[in-house]
């Protein structure tokens, strides 16, 4: 017998407490039915109807039954229903497993405790299925050892494929009929004699380890072998049954409320059904249970396999609208309230309709949200085990764990699953196989690198080991979708570019040991680089470009185009990149070599002109594509070096709309925001007084005289002027040391010209400088312009200031008295004030 939980009167209703005139003649009935049945079956146990409450009430099992929809749509399913059920309510098994217990405590009161046995956990269940539209009853039988206890260590894990699903995928595959038309295999010219004996070799080695696996798979057997169970067939259970024709299920199944798990209903982990009941009705099974479950007719409108105590309809009770939790009820029409009151139909409703005592199911947001009790669980399967968090329970957001093990006693980690939510780094899943040392990270959007998947391995690090990177391509500007990662390889694939290009292969060459600085070996040498295009139907396919290489070993740039019509060989470009010559070469015909499948074609009909204009177009596009390769080398270091940051400093993102947590992150902010206020504040104090200077001049008086206030107002204003006029001329010094750099490098130009010394290198180098040179110069001239505009809009800001700082009101008041002038006053007046600002910003 469960024992009833310690609950004050306080903390229940008055329903629970003692029973109505209603719930009366609803026991009455029972008892009266309960009698009957005893004397008609006398080989049957006797039914379950009147259990104990949690306040010691015996009540109805029916009036238990409460049909709840509570505002969560992931309890929309059944599957989410039976899952949260699971997860949320410990299981609690049944002191005597052959006897139901005496007393059951209502489904709110164990989702509060989040402990009940097998009939508490159904009836949460069912309470659920029904608010939510779904046909649903609890089931009373029998099961068997396995489901009882909660034993799940010969299961397999729900969450995994199973060896089955496997199996029939590859015989799915073996069926696609094959086709006529191939072409056969070359005759295979080896010894038949020697292949013999190799086989006969083969053939003695996976025997002789076929036999060692049968061994070890006995002996496992023989550890793992179940005794038999002496209770076998009397384990008494409860479970959830829902029948087609609702919510538009087709096939009608079990639910077991202790692991959420779907079973079929010729599932041979229950053995015997005794009875179904919900809200409105309860039946009694009169079927034969000899051979199981298998061949139950769920037919409960036929009286002579199904025994309703209650004749009213269960279809008319399952009707009724059942209200949302937090809704408020619907006004009764105007109508109802003239209507004659009917005393038999009022009592004909007392004695065939149950009357639900039960307060209504009601979660709160975070109790939804923590899931499982204490926000965490952990379940052993055959060879796996299962780790389940609730929301924002877990530091780094993890939700599931499925470890996966190669041994029986869950000791050799073969493969880890995990999902992730709510991360700022976006991260969703990962996938670890320990025995293979890899890692797939899948990402959701939003990640600042667009990140998709990364996958790598645990036991190569560094930017040149391998991986596999996939991109969301709507955060990308350049399309890129993969990028492969080798060692000597580097592969990128792209989707929709308006280059038509697809696909870009790079191969690396071993890197040179060199004497010096360690950042001269640090980049490794390019050997080729292809690329691959798509069809352009707006060009020819004798011009559109569908191989473009670049050979760095034999300095060598070859275009393969793409097929004409039905030719089966493609035409091909190749340019001979001259040695030791510069951009000036002049490009022969023997450094290019053009195969062309239709020499009669006057497509495409280049010119010599042409081809040199083609050649130094790709030279440019190598030069980038160069850069474009290193910039790729940086960005994976970049990436990786984020990775590491991202899960170090790993935050969980709350979300603006969760009122639950939100005003936790408010009084974050609200505590920054001060201490950011306040250490402005600080700041502001620690600053230097502007007039401190020339106030310690005079001694730091602590109140001016007139003479005193000009002559500081004069030194400051004076401070100030020289300290623009030494700006200037820094800049104007400057500007001129850069004009001369300039005319030197135009002068040794020009000398080099005249003395025949040009190369390419020496023109790029010299573009290269003036372009930098006329750089500077431009900023410099426009700085230059700008301080000359600010100096005099500084001044009148400074002389503002004065005016306003009240330690300088003895100033005003002088000249307010006209007292004698001050040696400030004595300076140039204001048209020569004006030429002093000019002087400074000049």
């Amino acid at each position: 017998m469960a024992e009833a939980p310690d609950i004050s009167d306080a903390d229940v209703l008055e329903s629970y407490l003692g029973n109505d005139e209603k719930e009366e003649l609803t026991v009455e009935r029972a008892r009266s039915f309960k009698r009957q049945f005893a004397e008609l079956y006398r080989d049957r146990k006797p039914l379950y109807l009147l259990p104990k409450n949690e306040c010691e009430v015996e009540k109805h099992i029916c009036t238990f039954l409460r049909p709840s929809r509570l505002p969560f749509d992931e309890l929309y399913y059944f599957d989410s229903c039976g899952e949260f059920v699971s997860d949320y309510i410990t299981y609690e098994p049944l002191s005597n497993c052959t006897e139901p217990p005496e007393t059951l405590r209502a489904p709110m009161t164990s989702l509060r405790l989040q402990a009940g046995n097998c009939f508490e956990m159904s009836m949460a269940l069912c309470c659920l299925l029904t608010g939510v539209g779904y046909d649903a009853y609890c089931v009373i039988g029998y099961a068997a050892k396995g489901i009882t206890t909660l034993d799940e260590s010969t299961e397999m894990c729900p969450l995994l494929d199973t060896p089955e699903e496997a199996a029939d995928l590859d015989d799915t595959m073996d069926d696609i009929p094959k086709s006529r038309y191939q072409i056969k295999p070359p005759k295979d010219l080896k010894s038949k004699f020697l292949f013999l004996m190799d086989k006969r070799e083969k053939d003695e080695v996976e025997a002789l380890e076929r036999k060692k696996e049968e061994e070890e798979a006995a002996r496992l057997a023989e550890l793992n072998k179940k005794k038999p169970d002496v209770y076998h067939g009397l384990r008494i259970h409860s479970w959830v049954l829902v029948l087609h024709g609702k919510r538009e299920v087709a096939k009608s199944f079990f639910i077991e409320p202790s692991t959420g798990l779907r079973m079929e209903l010729d599932t041979e982990k229950y053995l015997g059904l005794e009875c179904v009941f919900n809200h409105a009705n309860y039946w009694v099974n009169m079927q034969d249970c000899g051979q199981g479950i298998k061949e139950l007719v769920y037919d409960l409108g036929d009286s002579t396999l199904w025994e309703a105590m209650f004749t009213m309809d269960s279809e008319q009770a399952m009707s009724v609208k059942v209200p949302v939790v937090g809704e408020n009820p619907e006004p009764a029409a105007e109508d109802d309230e003239d209507d004659e009151f009917d005393e038999d139909a009022y009592l004909a409703s007392l004695t065939e309709l149950p009357h639900c005592w039960t307060e209504p199911i009601d979660i709160s947001q975070l109790e939804f949200d923590s899931r499982c009790p204490n926000g965490h669980k952990t379940t052993l399967y055959k060879k796996a085990k299962l780790e389940n968090h609730g929301l924002y329970q877990n530091k780094r957001g993890l939700i599931t764990r499925i470890i996966e093990y190669s041994d029986d006693l869950w000791k050799v980690e073969s493969t880890v699953h995990e999902k992730y939510v709510h991360r700022s780094d976006h991260l969703l899943e990962r996938i670890m196989n320990k025995e293979d040392k890899t890692v797939r990270d899948i990402f959701g959007r939003g990640h600042t690198r667009s990140l998709k998947e990364h996958f790598y391995r645990t036991d190569e690090t560094g930017p040149e080991a391998r991986r596999e990177i996939t991109y969301h391509i709507s955060g990308r500007k350049d399309d890129l979708s993969k990028r492969e990662h080798t060692a000597t390889d580097l592969i990128e694939y792209f989707e929709n570019r308006e280059d038509f290009l697809y696909e870009r292969h790079v191969q690396y060459g071993p890197r040179t040991k060199k004497f010096g600085p360690a950042s001269e070996g640090k980049l490794r040498p390019i050997l080729k680089i292809d690329e691959y295009f798509r069809r352009n139907e707006a060009k020819p396919a004798e011009t559109d470009v569908h191989h473009r290489t670049f050979n760095f070993v034999n300095d060598r740039i070859v275009l393969r185009f793409h097929h004409r019509g039905d030719d089966v060989t493609q035409d091909v470009l190749r340019f001979l990149r001259p040695r030791g010559e510069g951009s000036t070469f002049t490009l022969t015909m023997d450094m290019v070599e053009h195969y062309r499948v239709r020499p009669a074609s006057q497509v495409p009909n280049w010119t010599r002109l042409d081809l040199h204009r083609m050649y130094t177009k790709l030279q440019d596009e190598r030069e980038k594509l160069l850069k474009t390769i290193r910039q790729i080398a940086e960005e994976v270091v970049e990436t990786l070096q984020e990775r590491e940051e991202e899960e170090q400093k790993l935050e969980l993102e709350i979300s603006m709309y969760d009122p639950n947590r939100n005003h936790e992150a408010k009084r974050k902010r609200e505590e920054l925001e001060r201490q950011r206020i306040e250490a402005i504040r600080i700041r502001k104090e620690k600053e230097k007084d502007y007039l401190s200077p020339f106030l310690i001049r005079l001694g730091d008086p602590p109140q001016l005289t007139g003479n005193e206030a000009a002559t500081v107002r004069y030194e400051c204003m004076d401070a100030f002027r020289k300290r623009l006029e030494h700006q200037a001329t820094l800049m104007h010094d400057k500007f001129k040391l850069e004009t001369k750099e300039l005319m030197r490098v135009q002068n040794v130009f020009q000398e080099d010209e005249k003395a025949g010394l040009h190369s390419t290198e020496t023109e790029q180098r010299y573009k290269e400088e003036c372009e930098g040179l006329n750089y500077r110069l431009n900023m410099l001239q426009r700085r230059i312009q700008k301080h000359r505009e600010m100096a005099v809009k500084k001044f009148r800001e400074l002389e503002n200031r004065l005016d306003a700082d009240p330690r300088l009101a003895a100033y005003d008041a002088m000249l307010a008295d006209a007292m004698p002038k001050t040696p400030f006053q004595q300076q140039p007046s204001s048209t020569s004030k004006g030429s002093r600002m000019s002087r400074a910003g000049n």
